[in-house]
């Protein structure tokens, strides 16, 4: 009997509880704050990708837009490529945008390719006896900063008046 009061009083004594009681809340708290930085760090990780590709794509699309735009690149019947370090404009030789404090800018290049001659497509108004088109296809490479790239390709046709 006196080997069962000897278990009782040392189950019935209670100091110790706090500590480990502590222990696992600390556990737990440690276990969420591992969880909580591992997700923040997959979070910037993929942000930082997406902006990435959204300055490539940005970078493409403006390169489209800007070859567009410059009668320089629809004179030849090959490929010019771009920037083309002959265009009579200094502004047009390069297509880089500036950093910032962040990072590196974005960058563009690409081609001007010459398909055919032919017909102005139809439904723009313009008379098949006065005037005839040029087919190019365009197709441009953004870079971002952080080496992420993005390709766009536009096909093109510039109507010019015959003779």
């Amino acid at each position: 009997m006196a080997r069962w009061k000897t278990y009782i009083r040392i189950l019935d004594d209670e100091s110790g509880t706090a500590l480990v009681i502590a222990m696992v809340f600390l556990g737990l708290l440690t276990t969420i704050g591992l969880y909580s930085l591992l997700n923040s760090t997959t979070e910037l990780t993929s942000s930082a990708r997406y902006r990435g590709d959204k300055e490539a794509f940005y970078a493409a699309e403006g390169a489209l837009e800007y070859v567009k735009g410059d009668g320089y690149y629809f004179t030849t019947k090959g490929t010019l490529n771009f920037p083309d370090n002959n265009h009579p404009t200094a502004a047009a030789r390069s297509l880089q945008s500036p950093g910032t404090d962040a990072g590196a800018g974005t960058d563009a290049s690409g081609s001007v390719r010459y398909l055919n001659n032919g017909n102005p497509p139809p439904g723009y108004g313009f008379s098949v006896k006065d005037t005839m088109s040029g087919y190019f296809v365009i197709e441009a490479t953004g870079t971002s900063g952080s080496g992420m790239q993005n390709v766009q390709e536009e096909g093109v046709a510039k109507i010019l008046p015959k003779g």
